[in-house]
């Protein structure tokens, strides 16, 4: 008995607008925090509150981008499968 291949209708599947959106939104929201977070830590005396605020702020800041570039890559993706099942060339390329 065969199976078919279980990745292959992972892009034929409607992208929910919803999600994207709200990752989006939560991304802008902790890259804003992170970039906040980042400058106050420079006002700080301690070297050890600085530190720690310092490389927590860097962390925020790459997990927003991870969200950013999740939404850039569910868009394109989208779009791209858009245009090729419009277009009739509905193939893996």
């Amino acid at each position: 008995m065969m199976h078919d291949d279980p990745t292959e209708n992972i892009h034929k599947q409607p992208v929910p607008l919803f999600r994207i959106i709200v990752v989006g939104i939560g991304s802008c929201i902790f890259l804003l925090f992170g970039i906040e977070r980042l400058w106050g830590s420079y006002q700080l005396t301690n070297p050890h509150y600085f530190i720690l605020t310092f490389f927590a702020s860097n962390l925020i800041i790459l997990i927003s981008m991870v969200g950013f570039i999740y939404v850039v890559i569910t868009v394109v993706t989208s779009i791209r499968t858009a245009r090729r099942t419009e277009s009739g060339n509905d193939t893996k390329q």
